[in-house]
């Protein structure tokens, strides 16, 4: 049996005009605001603590500092890993690898072996010129391969990359 519209109650009635599709799932005791052009302006609150935009009085101490910003952030999205810090012994194993054979010891596995980030092996060991040559190669012939489609949506690919 459905409610007569004088049975309905005054708040209850502004309260079901204001749920809209877009915000059928946001409480109604959220804060809005209605704007000038009509729109609605929904305030939700924060599921931290509010005072996440002041700083530390003193920052003395480095781990007291950064457990209580932590404390004041939400959490994290992935656990956080520290990774290790190479010796110079370790810097020019790896170097040595990856100069010896570049196509075994990719960037990935030395990052792998040696538990480090993949843009520090990039940095440390480069790779050998001719194996910059031997890449470049089997991409253009790659490219050349490709139908003329696939090129001219390859080529708008990076014309829009270098306005970024």
């Amino acid at each position: 049996m459905l409610p007569t519209p004088s049975s309905i109650s005054a708040s209850l009635l502004t309260r079901l005009a204001r749920r809209t599709f877009y915000t059928w799932n946001i409480p109604t005791t959220t804060p809005r605001v209605i704007l000038s052009d009509g729109s609605t302006l929904i305030h939700r609150h924060n599921n931290y603590n509010s005072n996440n935009n002041k700083t530390p009085a003193s920052s003395s101490t480095s781990t007291t500092a950064t457990s209580d910003l932590e404390a004041r952030l939400p959490p994290r999205l992935r656990p956080y890993r520290p990774r290790s810090v190479l010796t110079a012994e370790q810097i020019a194993e790896l170097k040595s690898l990856r100069s010896e054979d570049p196509d075994t010891w990719t960037v990935v596995q030395l990052a792998r072996k040696f538990d480090v980030a993949p843009t520090f092996v990039m940095r440390v060991a480069p790779p050998p010129k001719e194996r910059v040559e031997v890449v470049k190669a089997l991409e253009r012939k790659r490219f050349e391969g490709l139908s003329i489609g696939k090129k001219m949506r390859a080529v708008d690919r990076i014309r829009r990359k270098a306005t970024w």
